[in-house]
């Protein structure tokens, strides 16, 4: 159950992802998409050039594991990501399911961090699209020489605007998790899926870890 992606792709991936992870609350409904998203972009390039990131990556990644549980609405996220399964959960299965899906993208993304090395970033932003609750902003993003396209779209949930889903390279986290996970239940079951959700939460655990034990 992965999908493989270039070092680049990857690590602007887990960039994107960490825009998810909100430093305060949501956008209000008077802001605009993209004013919100620039907040957010510049909140996370904020933390990942902090002078003492580099010497204290794990007091970084303790930082963005409170922030990613205490406001991220995941719910939303993981039923887009089960696609036609979610009507099939059960109401204690989804209940399970849905902080499952939320260790597994905090353990496999704030992982990666070990990849970034205080690149030069630099952010472009394109065209702004807005359909009732939902938009898109278009961005570039501008490292090691390589122009890369990543989306952002956004949901008004309550008056706020939130990212519910990010685009690399035209590669969907949703839709690229919904492949998987719809692979994998034709085959077996939620509880076999949720098995093995613990299973590789806990191989990311174990090889932090081990890069973290390397690191002293």
């Amino acid at each position: 159950m992965r999908k493989r992606y270039g070092k680049i792709t990857a690590l602007l991936l887990t960039f994107a992802v960490l825009v998810l992870l909100p430093a305060g609350p949501g956008g209000a409904a008077t802001q605009k998409p993209q004013e919100y998203l620039k907040a957010r972009i510049n909140d996370v390039l904020q933390a990942l050039n902090d002078p003492d990131f580099l010497k204290d990556r794990k007091r970084l990644e303790e930082k963005l594991t409170k922030l990613f549980h205490e406001q991220f609405d995941i719910a939303y996220t993981t039923k887009l990501s089960l696609g036609r399964h979610w009507r099939k959960l059960t109401p204690k299965q989804r209940q399970e399911f849905v902080p499952l899906f939320a260790d597994l993208l905090q353990s496999t993304y704030i992982g990666r961090l070990d990849d970034y090395n205080q690149q030069k970033i630099e952010i472009k932003y394109g065209k702004e699209l807005i359909r009732g609750k939902k938009a898109l902003v278009k961005t570039t993003i501008i490292t090691e020489g390589k122009e890369i396209p990543v989306d952002y779209k956004l949901i008004n949930r309550d008056g706020k605007w939130m990212v519910y889903d990010v685009i690399v390279e035209q590669v969907s986290l949703v839709r690229n998790y919904r492949s998987q996970f719809d692979d994998f239940l034709q085959k077996k079951s939620v509880e076999d899926l949720m098995a093995e959700l613990r299973r590789k939460i806990a191989e990311n655990l174990a090889n932090r870890k081990k890069k973290q034990e390397a690191r002293q």
